[in-house]
């Protein structure tokens, strides 16, 4: 099919509908493809899905979607620091540790001079 052929179809189903506003078939596609980014979809998927050589293209015409993406990453990023540090707090000390493994030593050695 022809690209000419799709926006012409596509223009005649808009004229039909009167409550789509007036877009353009290419505006649907660069619709798709912001969406496609802003939900996390990765950038070489968005890339083929819309034909383009190279990966480069895509992200230089949607670049902006990055924007709210940088913020998004910045909040995982520190969500995951909050939860390793959570974890940490979780842990015994080393020197908690230290203080256990000298007990149950010591307290294996007093028995077995019990015996």
């Amino acid at each position: 099919m022809q690209p000419r052929s799709v926006t012409h179809q596509f223009i005649l189903l808009r004229d039909r509908l009167k409550d789509l506003p007036r877009v353009r078939f290419h505006d649907i596609r660069h619709s798709h493809a912001t969406q496609l980014l802003a939900d996390g979809v990765h950038p070489k998927v968005a890339q083929e899905r819309l034909g383009h050589s190279t990966i480069t293209t895509t992200m230089d015409l949607y670049s902006h979607v990055t924007d709210t993406m940088q913020a998004d990453a910045a909040a995982r990023l520190d969500a995951a620091f909050e939860a390793a540090k959570n974890r940490q707090a979780q842990r015994p000390k080393l020197e908690d540790s230290v203080a256990i493994s000298v007990a149950i030593a010591f307290g294996a050695l007093t028995e077995s001079r019990r015996m």
